[in-house]
């Protein structure tokens, strides 16, 4: 089974962007993320859905439309 979590190298790579960009996302609250412990050095992860979120604009409070968007991408995504 594959993990809907992604770290933030992974996320950058699956939305062609920097580490930078998703860092400095996540620091302005456009990007929901998950910090693992309670240490700043501690890492962050991001669940397939709210980078979906922000790759299309949608922010990081999903109406339920948009929550069914993302899970019909990802199973169109899965066909492939």
């Amino acid at each position: 089974m594959i993990s809907p979590w992604f770290t933030i190298s992974s996320a950058a790579e699956y939305a062609h962007c920097s580490e930078w960009l998703v860092r400095n996302a996540i620091k302005q609250k456009k990007l929901r993320g998950s910090r693992l412990g309670n240490s700043p050095k501690s890492s962050w992860l991001i669940h397939h859905k709210y980078l979906d979120a922000w790759i299309l604009g949608y922010g990081t409070r999903l109406t339920r439309a948009q929550h069914q968007e993302i899970k019909q991408l990802g199973e169109n995504n899965e066909e492939k």
